[in-house]
Parts: structure tokens; sequence; C-alpha cells
């Protein structure tokens, strides 16, 4: 009874021992993936700034300059239009009242 107890002792041990070296070499696999996609983020990131990190100088009078569509609004629609468009009013008179 004894022998088989310490046999037992042992294996449990054994296997203990076996349980705890497959833990630590999975977290260490798992801290290496972490590490490893920290770095292909800051690759990526380091990238995007590098395509992204040109100077760019700011026109002062883009503020009060007319935007593109207000420039194509104002020009002067030609020979058949009276000129620029600003207003279009539409007919508030309903249809049913055309006939009286």
């Amino acid at each position: 009874m004894d022998e088989r107890r310490r046999e037992a002792a042992k294996g449990i041990k054994h296997f203990n021992e076996r349980d705890l070296h497959k833990v630590e070499a999975k977290l260490q696999e798992k801290q290496l993936r972490e590490k490893e996609e920290e770095e292909r983020q800051r690759r990526i990131a380091a990238k995007l700034k590098e395509k992204v990190d040109g100077h760019i100088s700011r026109d002062p009078s883009r503020l009060t300059r007319p935007t593109k569509g207000w420039e194509e609004r104002m020009k002067c629609i030609g020979p058949s239009g009276g000129g620029p468009v600003l207003q279009m009013f539409h007919r508030a008179v309903p249809t049913w009242r055309e006939g009286l």
C-alpha cells in the first residue's frame, strides 16, 4: 500500500510539473505573439504617419474665397439665360386651381 501511495504521489508530481511547463510555454508563446502584433501595429502606424507627414501650407485667403460650387452658380448662363441664378421660386398655386 505504501509503495502504491509513493508511486501515485510520484506520478501526480510528474503530471503537475508537466502541466506547469505546458502552461508556462503557452504563456510565453502568447506574450511573444502579443509583442509581435504590437511591433507590427507600430510599423503600420509609422508607415502611415510617413505617408501623411507632409508639410501642408495653409492659404489664409481660403476662408474668404467663394467655394467652387458658388463660383459655378455665379457664372453667366449664356445667351439663353438672363444671368446668374441666385434664387429660383416654384409655383405656389396648386394645379387644381389652374382650371378656374
